[in-house]
């Protein structure tokens, strides 16, 4: 017979631990576990025609060296997924570093983006600035043609006075011809009359030749005011001509500053462009390792496939230990659990005489012999047919007449330790007698040991808890 020795168990730990260098070594060595489980089954099984306490101690070594080696296979996989968690964290690295690359550039495209904005926007206002300025140039120019058509129409104006200054004293020369005529006419009448009109005549011609000399003087005061007034509108004209020859100095100035910082952003574009191509080299190679990691992952998955349907064997050969186990285990408790039940029934009268006062004690049903309490009591129309049901699967019942001589029973379920659940059992079984029979019913609880969780749901629903320790000495 093949037996794994205990001290082989940290070397397949260690094996497990050394970076899977060696899988195969791996799975012969749980080959060999296999074949050593399945070896003890069958010499459990062989073992079970000898004597049945060789074969109990026999068969618990074996699980219990089975545990150990299944342990040691448990601790082997956890190295495995570690490693495998450590693969994950790496790509999860790689990706972060990823998602942080693209931010950057993601952030350089929106810089760029920004600052292109920003020069169509300065290009457009110095646009709008150039448009207003023309505006104004165009305003100028016509302010000036409208200056020079009101000029003209004021000199238009005055030689339309003047000619018809010149009409009137026409006229007034014709008059006074005609008057002059008259006057040489009627000369004869009066040379006194003659002589004093023509020195009101001569009086009134040198007015008139003052008033023209005045209205000439007049017309080229104005003439000379208008030239200056010309003159600086022609200043005024050089002056925004020069001013804007200074802006467009200006614009160009900031337009090749533009220039050259548009330059610059190329050459730090093209430095980007080089460095996102680096970049993609880079992620190129992180993808050729991604793709080795993940056929190493493969690898190891396909490995890790192996080891679990070895360890499915295994188990497999686990559990059909376990279930030979548990067969022969409640063979025993049920051998053992009839006994105890057994010697309880026989006892728990005079322990519930002494306990509780009742008198005139008897077993009115056992779990194994049933009873006629029971009987007439699943039939009772107060309880329903679960309830009936129920009634059937109590251990115990002792009936008998309380302190008070009226009728009552005990309602007990049995158990060597007893537990919460048996509390609770007795509690609704004892109430679904009392119900059925119309008659007082106490439960009860029956063991050598009672649990913490037992105890207390005990005091807290008022079950009474008969300890029958030693059977031998009591019977």
């Amino acid at each position: 017979m093949t037996t794994a020795h205990p001290t082989d168990l940290p070397g397949v730990a260690e094996l497990a631990m050394s970076n899977r260098r060696d899988i195969n070594a791996l799975a012969e060595k749980m080959s060999d576990l296999s074949a050593t489980t399945r070896q003890v089954v069958d010499d459990m099984a062989g073992a079970m025609q000898d004597a049945y306490a060789q074969f109990l101690q026999q068969a618990t070594r074996a699980a219990e060296d089975d545990r150990a080696k299944i342990a040691a296979l448990t601790d082997a996989l956890a190295a495995l997924s570690s490693n495998v968690a450590a693969l994950q964290e790496s790509v999860v690295s790689l990706t972060a570093a990823q998602a942080q690359t693209n931010a950057r550039l993601d952030a350089l495209a929106d810089a760029l983006t920004q600052t292109n904005a920003n020069l169509a926007a300065h290009k457009a206002e110095t646009g709008a600035r150039l448009d207003a300025l023309t505006d104004a140039l165009t305003q100028t120019n016509a302010n000036l043609a409208a200056h020079k058509a009101e000029t003209s129409a004021r000199l238009d104006a005055l030689t339309d006075a003047l000619t018809q200054t010149n009409a009137n004293l026409a006229a007034h020369k014709a008059e006074t011809n005609a008057r002059l005529d008259a006057l040489t006419d009627a000369l004869t009448q009066t040379n006194a009359n003659l002589a004093a009109h023509k020195a009101e005549t001569s009086a009134r011609l040198d007015a008139l030749t003052d008033a023209l000399t005045e209205t000439n003087a007049n017309l080229a005061a104005h003439k000379a005011e208008t030239s200056a007034r010309l003159d600086a509108l022609t200043d005024a004209l050089t002056q925004t001509n020069a001013n804007l020859a200074a802006h467009k100095a200006e614009t160009n100035a900031r337009l090749d500053t533009l220039t050259d910082a548009q330059a610059e952003t190329s050459a730090r574009l093209d430095a980007l462009t080089d460095a996102q191509a680096e970049t993609n080299a880079r992620l190129d190679a992180l993808t050729d390792a991604q793709v080795q990691t993940n056929a190493r992952l493969d690898a190891l998955t396909d490995a890790q496939a192996e080891t679990n349907a070895r360890l499915d064997t295994l188990s497999d050969a686990q559990a059909d230990t376990k279930k030979e186990m548990a067969m022969l285990s409640g063979r025993v408790s049920n051998n053992f659990g009839s006994r105890y039940e057994q010697l309880a029934a026989r006892l728990a009268p005079r322990h519930i005489r002494r306990l509780l006062g009742f008198s005139a004690t008897k077993v009115s049903h056992t779990a194994w012999q049933g009873g006629a309490i029971i009987d007439a009591a699943a039939n009772s129309d107060n309880i329903s047919d679960d309830e009936a049901g129920e009634l059937g699967r109590i251990d115990l019942v002792v009936s008998g007449n309380d302190r008070n001589d009226e009728p009552s029973h005990l309602v007990a379920e049995i158990s060597v330790t007893v537990q919460e659940r048996d509390v609770i059992r007795a509690v609704q079984r004892a109430g679904i007698l009392r119900r059925a029979t119309g008659q007082a019913a106490v439960s009860a609880v029956i063991g050598t040991a009672i649990d913490d969780a037992a105890m207390q749901a005990a005091q807290r629903h008022g079950v009474v808890f008969i300890a029958i320790a030693n059977l031998e000495a009591d019977d």
